[in-house]
């Protein structure tokens, strides 16, 4: 397939598992580490297709497969459903595990939370290791290990302070910014965003550039086509 077929593939599936633009850069950018399929190579256009294509056939939310080994270590930790469920919510921003808005890398969150959770009550000897547990080995293979960097919150404000153009004055506050960085990682609260993993904080910035691709359009358009005052103004 040359390199024309595979871009016009990406774009179908894309369309056919209704993607929004800022979830398409996403999956591109895990599979490729670039986030537009321009300039990527023929080996990158591969790796985008089978990723969208994963999408497409991925049924929503975490597999049994996940929720069983998510059980497996709350009884590790001797941990009750309701203690599992606020866990769930302040990792992931959705409050049990059989939400349809779960994906993989909230599953990669939650299981490093409930390896630290089992980490702490091993050193307080409320519990004990289990045999055969690899104590650190979700924390070792998280792929996006860490919390937002420095670089991502820069960027991160450098947009907001772009959007705040197009914004009325009362909306040009970091809690309404907080809030749009939320409602992007399908969170159900908001985040100082020093609180965002990598992960939510390329989602932000991905959600922040659609936003103000929106507002410019949106302005182009507007100074187009004229409004019926000015239209009545002209002819006088």
């Amino acid at each position: 397939m040359g390199a024309r077929n595979f871009l016009a593939a990406i774009h179908i599936t894309k369309k056919d598992a209704h993607l929004t633009d800022a979830r398409y850069r996403l999956i591109l950018h895990k599979a490729t580490g670039v986030d537009s399929c321009s300039g990527m190579t023929e080996d990158q256009q591969k790796a985008a297709l089978i990723a969208l294509k994963a999408e497409l056939n991925h049924k929503p939310g975490w597999q049994q497969r996940q929720i069983n080994k998510l059980k497996q270590y709350a009884r590790f930790c001797r941990m009750s459903d309701e203690f599992l469920r606020r866990l769930i919510q302040y990792t992931t921003g959705w409050m049990n595990e059989d939400s349809p808005h779960l994906d993989q890398t909230h599953f990669d969150d939650i299981m490093v939370e409930m390896e630290k959770e089992l980490s702490h009550r091993i050193n307080n000897n409320i519990v004990t290791l289990p045999k055969g547990v690899d104590i650190k080995y979700w924390r070792n293979r998280h792929p996006n290990k860490g919390k937002i960097n420095s670089r991502q919150h820069h960027l991160i404000l450098e947009l907001w302070e772009e959007l705040c153009e197009y914004l009325t004055p009362e909306r040009r506050t970091m809690q309404y910014l907080f809030g749009l960085v939320a409602q992007s990682c399908s969170m159900t609260y908001a985040k100082p965003l020093d609180e965002l993993t990598k992960y939510q904080a390329v989602t932000a910035t991905e959600a922040l550039k659609l936003r103000i691709e929106q507002q410019q359009k949106k302005q182009n358009n507007t100074q187009q086509y004229p409004t019926k005052k000015e239209n009545l103004e002209a002819l006088f």
